[in-house]
């Protein structure tokens, strides 16, 4: 009676063993993680001379001054007198 059952239902049990397959792959596709591709790393010294030139530029301009405006009231000495400190 199995056998009869088997050739009955061939292509269901067909189907059932693709589907499983299928789960099976994609399953431990899963469980696995997504494939990464991986280099292998080596430890060397690391050398690089750069000749470079150019200017440095500020975003903006600043000009520092003032102005004094003002009236002289006397002189304590003539023109050509001698001074001394203090």
């Amino acid at each position: 009676m199995p056998w009869h059952w088997l050739r009955t239902h061939r292509w269901l049990l067909l189907a059932a063993v693709i589907v499983g397959a299928i789960a099976i792959w994609q399953g431990y596709g899963f469980l696995a993680g997504t494939r990464v591709p991986v280099d292998l790393v080596a430890r060397y010294d690391l050398v690089e001379t750069v000749v470079a030139s150019g200017h440095v530029e500020m975003p903006f301009r600043v000009e520092i001054g003032s102005q004094m405006t003002g009236t002289v009231d006397n002189f304590a000495v003539r023109e050509g007198q001698a001074v001394k400190a203090g």
